[in-house]
C-alpha cells in the first residue's frame, strides 16, 4: 500500500461523515420536540413532553438503519455515543423527564451503540452485514409496529412480549412509558454479547487456520 492510499484509507475511517449525519437526526428530533409537532391525532399538550421519547426512538433506529456506518470503529462509535449526550440533556429538559430516568436511559443508548460495533466488527463479510442491518431493522422498527398492531386491534394489550426484543421499546420502558423489568436490557446486551461471541469465534478460527498454514515458528517460516 502506497503512502497516498494509507492516507485515503484514513481519511475514509474519520468520523466526521458519520458525524455530521448522526447530529442532523438529533438536531430534527430536538426540533420535532421543541416545535411541538403533533405526532398523531389527538396528541396530548403540551407537545414537548414526548421530546425525550422522540429523541431516544430516532437515535435508536437511525443507529439501526444506518449500521454498520455509524458503529463502524471504536473512535466513531464512542465520537456518535458522547455527541449524543448534550441533545439527550436536552430533550430531558424540555419534556420534564427525571435525571434518573435519563442516565439510565442515556446507559441503555450507549450500550446498544457499543453492541452495534461489536456487531460490525464481528460482521466482516457482506452477506453478513446485509443480514445484520435486516435484523436489526425488524427488531427496532418491526416488532414496534407489530405490537401497535396489537395494542390497535387485538383483545389483549400488552406489549410486555415486545420490549426485551426491542431496543426500541425498551428504552421506552427505561424511560417509564411503557412497562418496565429487567428484560428490557436484552437488546442491547444480546447485541453486544452475539458480536463478541462470534468475533472471538472468528479470531480463533483464524488463529488455527494461520497454525495449520504455518506450524513453525514465525522466524523460520517464509
Amino acid at each position: 500500500m502506497t503512502r497516498i492510499d494509507a492516507a485515503s484509507d484514513a481519511n475514509r475511517r474519520q468520523p466526521s461523515g458519520p458525524l455530521l449525519i448522526w447530529l442532523a437526526i438529533q438536531l430534527l428530533a430536538l426540533g420535532i420536540g421543541a416545535a411541538r409537532v403533533k405526532l398523531w391525532a389527538r396528541a396530548p399538550l403540551p407537545g414537548e413532553q414526548f421530546s425525550i421519547d422522540v429523541m431516544f426512538v430516532m437515535q435508536i433506529v437511525a443507529a439501526s438503519l444506518l449500521f454498520p456506518f455509524v458503529t463502524r470503529d471504536l473512535l466513531t462509535t464512542i465520537t456518535i455515543a458522547s455527541t449524543s449526550l448534550p441533545f439527550i440533556a436536552l430533550a430531558g429538559l424540555l419534556s420534564g423527564t427525571s435525571s434518573g430516568r435519563l442516565m439510565l436511559a442515556a446507559l441503555y443508548l450507549i450500550l446498544w451503540l457499543l453492541g452495534l460495533a461489536m456487531l460490525a466488527q464481528a460482521s466482516m463479510q457482506p452477506f453478513a452485514r446485509i443480514a445484520s442491518s435486516c435484523g436489526l431493522v425488524l427488531l427496532s422498527i418491526g416488532i414496534p409496529i407489530l405490537v401497535y398492531l396489537n395494542r390497535e386491534f387485538s383483545t389483549s394489550r400488552s406489549e410486555s412480549w415486545g420490549t426485551p426484543l426491542s431496543p426500541t421499546l425498551g428504552v421506552l420502558a427505561v424511560l417509564g412509558k411503557l412497562s418496565q423489568s429487567g428484560w428490557s436490557w436484552v437488546s442491547p446486551i444480546g447485541a453486544f454479547s452475539i458480536g463478541f461471541v462470534v468475533k472471538l469465534a472468528r479470531q480463533r478460527m483464524r488463529d488455527s487456520l494461520s497454525t495449520s498454514i504455518c506450524p513453525q515458528p514465525p522466524t523460520t517460516c517464509g
